[in-house]
């Protein structure tokens, strides 16, 4: 092997580790909280907003674990105090959704987005969001309480994410989101 192709193989075994032990404490915490639905939940809403959007990222490995795993279980354990109504949730995830649009996405050093992977990233993000919306409206008309909250939480977790990455990363975001990029390309093709 060259140097550079350990280095990739290394960067991939660390990723693979540090993915395996956060997924192994976030099952443990599911499982002691005996909430396997919504720690299901969490990952199918939020992992796709988290490729597609961007966000904050740690600067050590142990300190995301650490963060990551906090974040968890008190999404988790939010959900369970069910503290708002279905209407206060359905409300609350379509604004997060409109910050989601507006700010996504947050470009950070470490993985910068190629100007051809800007369509393609907004288009994968615009049709999550879709889903997320039917999914809620689906979860309203059936007064399904628990999971409208469940999915509000994560969305607010989500913007927070959004908001201190484009805090943390300020010049590469100052004018960089999906809606610009996409007017801009409106724009162009009108001309």
């Amino acid at each position: 092997m060259t140097t550079s192709e350990k280095e990739i193989a290394l960067y991939g075994v660390h990723a693979l580790v540090e993915i395996g032990v956060s997924i192994l404490v976030c099952l443990a915490l599911t499982s002691m909280m005996k909430m396997y639905l919504e720690g299901l939940m969490f990952f199918v809403i939020f992992i796709p907003l988290r490729s597609f959007a961007g966000g904050v990222h740690c600067d050590k490995w142990w300190s995301c674990l650490i963060m990551s795993s906090f974040s968890f279980w008190a999404v988790l354990f939010i959900t369970n105090m069910e503290i708002m109504s279905n209407m206060c949730s359905y409300v609350i995830s379509m604004c997060c959704i409109g910050v989601i649009i507006a700010v996504a996405p947050v470009i950070n050093e470490a993985r910068p987005v190629a100007e051809e992977e800007f369509m393609q990233f907004a288009k994968r993000l615009f049709v999550h969001l879709g889903s997320i919306i039917v999914i809620e409206t689906i979860l309203f008309y059936f007064g399904m309480r628990h999971y409208l909250q469940l999915i509000a939480v994560v969305l607010l977790f989500m913007v927070m994410v959004l908001l201190l990455g484009k805090r943390k990363w300020k010049k590469l975001n100052i004018h960089n989101t999906y809606r610009e990029k996409i007017f801009k390309t409106v724009e162009k093709s009108g001309n």
